[in-house]
């Protein structure tokens, strides 16, 4: 059996030694730690599992009870000089079969617990995402460690607190400088004395991100988690912590006509260590070959070595007309890419950029995502839309063939409107080589890895997307679907629960734990996520799977009145025919909802491309008529 817990693994400081010198002590020691533990993990509502050799591994239902436990226990042997412990905490999957317990989850309690100071805790990042919001803790950020015997670099916490020794910080500096490495650009200041220019000083402040997000040796923090901690009064070490990060940029923007000065300092957080400084003043024309500039300068002082490519691609770059790099910068502001009038006002924007400067290619990428994102939504057919977003795509690539992003959005076309499986796996393949840290690629090939069935490696990027992005809730709404449609409910829960966390007001949030508690036959819960969903907003994707949702638990009249909702909302624009025809198929009228998925293949329905691998398709994979549909999409084999 399988199942996700918080494992606690303690190991016994000097037992090695003392059982060279003493074995009969020693061997009252580890009988003294057994009686010792069992009942604060019951205390905790744990469960002791077993004993490896002087360590003990117990598991719990919640991060909250495990840290509480391990808490209580370094208190109370404060008065036990002759038992001390290390212990390690994290969140994973652990494996019971034939009476004995493994897994990654206990591999890397184990390694992380010999980080911990003798007396001390440590904890992986999945285990202060659960925590980082209790009032009573307070954790010193490690940096991200790469364990033995373990894939990917983790984040690793040590509590701190009252008798709680933490690593000097001689270790908490890892191996090579690979922890100074991850950066995060907080909000650059601004210094003019226009209040209403902010959003120049927010564009710079992406603009910098956008540059450092082209260094694969660099984890560069995404805009939408910086953002919130534009004029934050939290300390660089909290912010640090929150972020997983260990060096921060801060500075400041003072624009005057066509002229822009920027301050810029890099701070290693947890010491509020000053790295480097300087100060940059250029015209405006000028200003992608400073954000280039100051790039290069980081990753040197970090020493992050650069690719040819790299290098190549921060040193390429060119003059920009003033005015259309000021619209750009405000598109870029205002876009809000989850609603239909955030999505119109960046084509707004971005378009009288190109009127302006035809060959700015970064224009013509972000106008290609808004037309692709307004069609998946449902608020533009894909006649209209996927078209445009084609044309913009191509057109940025033309202009400049290295710029990942267009390749992330011509990528995206092509698996949501022209099923090319083939070629869009290039695009995302490039991409990711041209921008390592480019949110909006990683989220794009999420899609991708698990439109095609490979739900492992959707996970794991959805997971690297989260770490450069932490505080969105849009990312982490990818990373628990990406865990939805491989079955794994449980985990999915976790993640949403995170997205409603972030964002109580995020009716995709609301929606998606509603449907996993369904698969879990959590009915009561899954209505009323349901119905606070409905409260939220009314998309095409809303009303569809919600009425999908009513039909399956035999509430067919609620199930109807949303298929009149998704009718009449949309009924003057355009209806995507996926979601009129899965509240047919949620009802139990399987012929109609065959009839509208044909429409959806006819009409080139964006949302089609789902129907493969999602669990509402599961009942269906029988019927010929599925299958047909496979086909005329294309879907390999």
């Amino acid at each position: 059996m399988r199942k996700l817990a918080a494992i606690m693994f303690t190991d016994i400081v000097g037992y090695t030694a003392l059982m060279g010198e003493d074995e009969s002590k020693a061997l009252g020691v580890l009988q003294k730690n057994r009686k010792f533990l069992k009942p604060f993990i019951e205390q905790f509502n744990g469960e002791w599992l077993k004993e490896m050799g002087d360590g003990s591994l117990s598991s719990f239902g919640s991060a909250v009870d495990a840290v509480n436990c391990a808490l209580e226990i370094q208190h109370t042997l404060v008065e036990e000089p002759e038992l001390t412990l290390r212990i390690g905490l994290h969140v994973g999957d652990v494996i019971f079969e034939g009476g004995d317990v493994f897994g990654d989850g206990v591999n890397v309690a184990s390694r992380i617990e010999s980080l911990a100071e003798p007396g001390g805790i440590c904890f992986s990042g999945r285990v202060y995402e659960d925590i980082r919001n209790k009032p009573d803790v307070e954790a010193l950020y490690l940096g991200e460690k790469q364990l033995k015997n373990v894939k990917h670099p983790l984040k690793v916490y040590a509590l701190k607190g009252k008798g709680l020794p933490v690593p000097a910080i001689e270790q908490v500096t890892i191996e090579s400088d690979r922890s100074l490495r991850s950066i995060a650009v907080l909000p650059l200041m601004n210094l003019t004395a226009k209040p209403e220019e902010d959003w120049f000083a927010d564009g710079m402040t992406e603009a910098l991100i956008t540059s450092l997000a082209r260094i694969s040796a660099l984890k560069v923090i995404s805009r939408t988690s910086v953002m919130p901690y534009k004029g934050s009064t939290k300390s660089l070490p909290q912010i640090a912590a929150e972020l997983g990060v260990q060096t921060v940029i801060e500075g400041s923007v003072l624009k005057s006509d066509n002229r822009v000065r920027i301050t810029a300092q890099l701070i290693e957080a947890q010491e509020d260590r000053h790295i480097w400084a300087d100060e940059y003043d250029r015209d405006l024309t000028d200003i992608l070959a400073l954000h280039s500039e100051v790039a290069q300068a980081i990753a040197k002082e970090v020493n992050a070595s650069l690719t040819p490519d790299e290098e190549a691609g921060l040193k390429n770059t060119r003059s920009v007309h003033p005015e259309a790099y000021q619209l750009y910068l405000r598109g870029l502001q205002k876009m809000n890419l989850w609603t239909e009038s955030g999505l119109r006002i960046g084509i707004d924007y971005h378009q009288r950029v190109l009127d302006i400067d035809p060959t700015y290619a970064p224009a013509w990428a972000e106008l290609a995502n808004c037309y692709s994102k307004l069609c998946l939504f449902g608020y533009s057919s894909p006649k209209d839309a996927f078209p445009k977003a084609k044309q913009a795509a191509v057109k940025a690539l033309e202009i400049d063939p290295a710029l990942g992003d267009a390749h992330a959005a011509l990528g995206a076309i092509k698996m949501h409107c022209e099923w090319d499986w083939v070629s869009l796996a290039e695009h995302f393949r490039q991409s990711r080589r041209l921008i390592p840290n480019g949110i909006n690629a990683l989220l794009w090939e999420v899609q991708y890895l698990v439109m095609t069935g490979r739900f492992d490696q959707g996970i794991e990027v959805a997971e690297r997307a989260t770490e450069i992005d932490p505080l969105a809730a849009t990312t982490h709404l990818m990373y628990g679907w990406s865990y939805f449609m491989a079955r794994k409910y449980p985990q999915a829960a976790r993640v949403y629960r995170k997205v409603i966390e972030l964002d109580p007001e995020f009716a995709y949030g609301h929606l998606e734990l509603g449907w996993t508690y369904f698969r879990q036959r959590k009915y009561i819960r899954s209505f009323l996520r349901a119905r606070r969903a409905l409260k939220l907003g009314d998309s095409q994707i809303l009303l569809g799977t919600l009425g999908y949702g009513f039909g399956m638990m035999k509430m067919k009249k609620n199930a109807r009145k949303l298929l009149t909702r998704l009718t009449e909302t949309y009924g003057q624009s355009w209806i995507d025919p996926l979601f009129v025809g899965i509240i047919h198929w949620g009802i139990g009228e399987v012929d109609q909802a065959f009839e509208w998925f044909l429409r959806g293949i006819e009409q080139r329905s964006p949302n089609m491309v789902h129907i493969k691998h999602s669990p509402f398709a599961d009942g269906m994979k029988d019927d010929p008529r599925y299958q047909d549909l496979l086909h005329r999409m294309n879907f390999p084999e």
